[in-house]
């Protein structure tokens, strides 16, 4: 079984790399605020294992696990990344975004198209700015800082506070101390352009949404909005925090995003749900 191991992955494991056409449908994943590509090794091996070519998207400035120094980039540098991933990997891709990379892959989605997307933990289609006050509120020294020197990396320097806004209670100890290691600053003009919301309206491609039950920055009254404005149903990984994609039930994580990837007729959006 897969495990997280403290030691360095390799470079080919961290950035995009070209693959050959097989038969089943390109998946792009693209991480969150303060992580990387490496956060999705677990989930990009599963999905290669079961014939998905898998790319993970190196979003600019996130490319240094670990490095502290302050990121200036904006979501639009961010939004050229992820176009790029997409245009190589095709109309028939499957785009997979993890909260900041969620709302990243619903802005791309509101000029282009895709097979089908599934957000994980995502910024809701109403924007950051509650996750942002939710933080404030239980770390106001944290997030006072942050804005004042716009340097947001005091949010990832505290093994318990990475542990309460990432994980759940019952998530190992090596867990998260394996993604303390690997988390790095995020850019303060990044973070501030979360909180503008999103039009889903505009989105034409199917957009499904995983949600965990114990996620700390988008609870699930947040994620079942996003899901109403996209039409579907939301799904929840139960006992899981915000980063489902690196904890215990994680497979459960790969088997949604497998199945929606294996759905016929991917073009088509989902019926409302009730």
């Amino acid at each position: 079984s897969r495990q997280l191991s403290c030691e360095a992955w390799p470079a080919s494991a961290l950035s995009h790399q070209p693959r050959p056409a097989m038969s089943r449908p390109p998946i792009v994943l693209v991480h969150g605020a303060w992580h990387g590509p490496w956060c999705w090794d677990l989930v990009a091996g599963a999905l290669r294992e079961r014939g998905f070519p898998t790319t993970a998207v190196t979003l600019p400035g996130h490319d240094r696990p670990g490095v502290l120094s302050r990121n200036w980039n904006t979501c639009g540098a961010y939004l050229k990344a992820v176009d790029a991933a997409m245009r190589d990997a095709g109309p028939d891709a499957v785009i997979v975004g993890h909260s900041m990379g969620g709302w990243l892959a619903q802005r791309w989605l509101q000029r282009s198209s895709c097979r089908a997307a599934v957000l994980v933990g995502s910024v809701p289609a109403s924007g950051a700015l509650a996750g942002l006050v939710r933080f404030t509120w239980a770390y106001p020294r944290a997030a006072l800082w942050s804005v004042a020197t716009n340097d947001w990396s005091s949010v990832v320097t505290d093994e318990a506070r990475i542990r309460n806004i990432y994980f759940s209670a019952r998530t190992p100890s090596d867990t998260s101390a394996f993604v303390r290691e690997r988390l790095q600053n995020e850019s303060a003009i990044a973070i501030l352009q979360l909180a503008f919301s999103l039009r889903p309206s505009r989105v034409k491609t199917p957009v499904h949404v995983v949600a965990a039950s114990e996620d700390f920055f988008f609870p699930l009254e947040e994620q079942r909005a996003t899901a109403r404005a996209y039409g579907t149903e939301l799904r929840v990984i139960e006992g899981a925090g915000h980063d489902m994609q690196l904890e215990p039930q994680w497979r459960e994580l790969v088997q949604h995003i497998a199945s929606v990837a294996e759905e016929p007729g991917g073009c088509e959006k989902p019926s409302s749900a009730s």
